[in-house]
């Protein structure tokens, strides 16, 4: 994603990007976000547990892990201290 965020400033260019890599990059790169808030960005990751495996426990404990209020407080707060902005919106157990 970095060297296409390059480009797109190189080029004077539009681009796709999350907004983690535009983040890193922005120091040195003259491009300003034309969308960045909305549902239109809404790009959930999912975790499903498989039960057809000798590892179905180890793959249940993971789901667990990334769903505890916990881990989906840390997946918030990441990228704020560095950024001054959160990169994830957790939104375990909600509909979406």
């Amino acid at each position: 994603m970095g060297p296409t965020l390059v480009m797109a400033h190189e080029k004077n260019a539009y681009t796709l990007s999350d907004i983690g890599t535009f983040l890193y990059y922005q120091g040195d790169l003259a491009l300003v976000p034309v969308v960045d808030s909305g549902d239109i960005l809404l790009n959930v990751y999912s975790v499903i547990a498989t039960t057809n495996t000798d590892k179905t426990e180890m793959a249940n404990n993971l789901v667990e892990f990334l769903v505890s209020q916990e881990i989906q407080e840390l997946i918030g707060e990441y990228g704020v201290e560095g950024y001054g902005r959160q990169l994830f919106t957790p939104c375990a157990g909600q509909d979406l």
